[in-house]
């Protein structure tokens, strides 16, 4: 095995080149970015076990994100050969030796799969899926190919899936069916549980499944488990209504997968459409750190959505119109779920279409948690449909869902959905703000961004309260740069401070150099408005720490905008008067393009919501704000 050793900040793959080989990671971690107007953004960190570049390298496509080494790093260099065999988009080539005797053989020889990627994995020639399914590559590879084949099971870790026996009649040989069907795919090991899961309750359902679901998460914890299948056999046991909850389900911006609350309708028992459907459902709501099974999740849920699609997207026949809303809804947040690893517009088109037709027999009235959560799930999916076509349209009407949906969630019963929904509700109507120039928009966006901040906490949410005290941070400066208010800009300086002082400098540098930058903006134009010089030259040093970062990371082109803010500060130092126009902004780019939107790149910023609120005078002195090490 030939191995490489690379530095902290060592480039191994540039954005937008087509890589030469793949990399598997040995020991270290990788830092996964991605340039957004200028800024370098993380998208994802991948440590031991995850193979970088092999889908690009066989497809001779150009790398969407820059791949760094992010700390000392080992990793094993893989050729097309390998990367081929371990991604199992060709089959190995069998010794002419051990060729075999096509007239004996060929009744056992399964017909070729359509599958476009892993037929290299593809089942075992006696399993019924095999000749007809088109993504029959899910299925488990056989026993023989296993052990010729170790290097399989190298990377991609199985996901332990724990069935509890079902209410209704026939609960205990559902499960037994469950667990049968689930065993035959790839990446699952699947077994009954030694508890059962039930949701009991008399008047307060929130509550109980709140209750229900944190007492399943610690059952999970202490067992090994991955996901809990629940739920209930109906209609003399001829469907199912399940329920997931899963291992790791932070309080973060997500689709509403593995919470309890959606809910997958399957006929009992299970077609191979329905099968198809419950294992992408499975893989849709797992949330995990663990590279491996992110691996997994991520190659299998691709084949599905795209060999097994129009079996996905079948309707299970006799349901009433609720249930087939329920239904559609739990596909569409399937589909959607899948943006997050590759952000195709069929699949998010897809899912939006789905969401409609849910949307059809939802009504706030009768159904007015699956009707809110729809609208806010929608109104998620519309914001990336924004972001890529540039849709006014689009954004508008994902301000509107998120509006229905606040209008049924509120802080006290679903606080964590509330506060994403407001730090959602203030990214779009702060993005909006750059289409009609509304000042109103802009107060309506620090409204929300305070909502927010009222719930999470620095402790115990690190991330999303230091990402809405960022957002917060820059509406602040927009607003206070517009009407030259010194106040509003020493809120957006406090807010970016705090930014800085909670983002994590040795694991998240980039992030923590983005926050330098933004710090150094705020000190600037209070600077300028203010006529504080304390001010410049602390958005100098602001901007060099932030420089210094980007050059040790390679990331030029920032380093170089960093350099160039550098130079707005020592111009405005050497000046006496101020302008009457607002100063422009250092980071912005071109005119009238707004700044990128952190929403899709992980967390970002902090703060709190009650020491900065928007008729709050800060009572500090001048150089408070300042952070010591910035000096």
């Amino acid at each position: 095995m030939a191995t490489k050793e690379y530095k902290s900040g060592d480039v191994l793959i540039a954005e937008g080149t087509v890589p030469e080989t793949a990399y598997r990671v040995v020991n270290g971690s990788v830092e996964l970015t991605r340039d957004v107007d200028g800024m370098s953004m993380p998208t994802a960190v991948l440590d031991r076990g995850a193979l970088v570049g092999a889908e690009e390298l066989l497809d001779g496509r150009a790398m969407e994100d820059a791949v760094q080494a992010l700390g000392n790093l080992v990793v094993e260099v893989v050729g097309k050969e390998q990367a081929a065999r371990l991604l199992g988009k060709q089959p190995a080539r069998p010794d002419a030796r051990d060729k075999p005797d096509r007239k004996r053989t060929s009744e056992k020889v399964p017909a070729k799969s359509t599958s476009r990627a892993l037929v290299a994995l593809s089942a075992q020639s006696d399993t019924e899926y095999t000749a007809e399914d088109p993504a029959s590559s899910v299925l488990k590879p056989g026993l023989l190919r296993r052990i010729l084949k170790p290097e399989f099971a190298d990377i991609y870790d199985r996901l332990d899936v724990r069935v509890s026996a079902l209410e209704g009649e026939g609960g205990e040989q559902a499960a037994q069916h469950l667990v049968s069907e689930l065993s035959k795919r790839r990446g699952i090991r699947a077994r009954t549980m030694n508890a059962k899961v039930s949701l009991e309750f008399e008047s307060d359902p929130v509550s109980a499944m709140a209750d229900l679901k944190r007492a399943s998460e610690r059952w999970l914890l202490d067992n090994g488990g991955d996901v809990v299948i629940w739920g209930a056999t109906v209609h003399g046991g001829q469907l199912l209504h399940l329920r997931l909850f899963v291992r790791e389900d932070p309080s973060v911006d997500q689709f509403r997968m593995g919470d309890g609350w959606t809910l997958l309708i399957l006929p009992m028992p299970l077609d191979p459409a329905s099968s198809h459907r419950l294992h992408a459902a499975l893989l849709a709501a797992m949330r995990t750190k663990q590279a491996g099974k992110l691996l997994t999740v991520r190659r299998d849920l691709d084949v599905l959505l795209q060999d097994a699609r129009e079996q996905l997207l079948q309707e299970v026949p006799g349901l009433d119109p609720l249930s087939r809303a329920e239904e559609r809804a739990t596909l569409a947040r399937t589909f959607a779920s899948t943006i997050r690893f590759k952000r195709k517009a069929d699949d998010a088109q897809t899912a939006m279409t789905l969401f409609d037709n849910a949307l059809e027999s939802f009504s706030a009235e009768k159904t007015p948690l699956e009707w809110a959560f729809a609208h806010r799930d929608r109104a998620f999916l519309g914001q990336f449909i924004a972001e890529r076509t540039n849709d006014t349209g689009a954004l508008e009407a994902s301000i509107n869902d998120l509006e229905d949906a606040l209008k049924v969630i509120g802080p006290t019963a679903f606080p964590h959905d509330w506060a994403a929904m407001n730090n959602r509700l203030g990214l779009a109507l702060y993005r909006l703000d750059f289409d009609n120039g509304d000042a109103e928009t802009l107060e309506h966006a620090l409204h929300a961004f305070e909502n927010a901040l009222s719930i999470y906490d620095r402790k115990k949410n690190p991330n999303e309260w230091a990402e809405a005290m960022g957002h917060f941070g820059q509406v602040a400066l927009v607003i206070g740069r517009e009407n030259r208010n010194p106040s509003m800009l020493l809120q957006a300086v406090e807010a970016c401070n705090a930014v800085v002082s909670a983002r994590d400098r040795r694991n998240m540098p980039l992030h923590w150099a983005s926050a330098q930058n933004n710090l150094g903006s705020a000190l600037f134009l209070y600077g300028r408005v203010a006529g504080d010089t304390g001010a410049l030259e602390g958005a100098r040093d602001a901007f060099r720490t932030a420089r210094a970062i980007y050059v040790e990371k390679g990331a030029d082109r920032l380093a170089a905008v960093a350099e160039k803010n550098l130079g707005h500060v020592d111009k405005a130092m050497s000046r006496r008067r101020r302008k009457e126009a607002p100063p422009e902004l250092p980071w912005e780019g071109i005119p009238g393009e707004p700044p990128p939107l952190p929403w899709e790149f992980g967390p970002g910023a902090s703060g709190t919501a009650n020491k900065l609120s928007s008729g709050q005078k800060s009572t500090r002195d001048r150089d408070a704000w300042l952070d010591d090490r910035l000096r």
